[in-house]
C-alpha cells in the first residue's frame, strides 16, 4: 500500500489551479475545489485555536510549497493551515479521501 504523503503528492500534482498570485508565491500546484465540477474536499482537524478547540472542518483550497509542504484552507472560515501542524488523523484523512474518491 501506497504511503500516505505519496498519494497526496500524486493527487496535487495533477492539478494547476494557479492564480496570478499564486504563480507569483512560487508554488508548485494548487488544487481550488470550486474550479472543478467534481470538486474534491476532505475533513481534517485544524490546530487548536486561542481558546483551545479544534472543530473538523471541510478543506478549501490546497497549496504545494516546493519544499514539499502541503497548505490546507478551512473552506468554513478561509484561514490556511500547514497540514503537518493538523491534530488527529488528517494527513490519513486527506489520503483515504482520495483513495476513495478513485474508486
Amino acid at each position: 500500500m501506497e504511503d500516505d504523503r505519496t498519494i497526496i503528492y500524486e493527487f496535487l500534482s495533477q492539478f494547476e489551479d494557479f492564480t496570478q498570485s499564486d504563480r507569483e508565491s512560487g508554488y508548485k500546484n494548487v488544487y481550488r475545489p470550486s474550479w472543478h465540477i467534481e470538486p474534491f474536499q476532505f475533513w481534517f482537524n485544524p490546530p487548536f485555536d486561542e481558546t483551545g478547540k479544534s472543530e473538523p472542518t471541510l478543506s478549501g483550497i490546497i497549496y504545494l510549497r516546493e519544499d514539499g509542504s502541503i497548505i490546507i484552507q478551512n473552506a468554513r472560515n478561509s484561514l490556511f493551515y500547514n497540514l503537518d501542524d493538523c491534530l488527529g488523523d488528517t494527513i490519513k484523512s486527506f489520503s483515504l479521501s482520495i483513495r476513495n474518491r478513485s474508486l
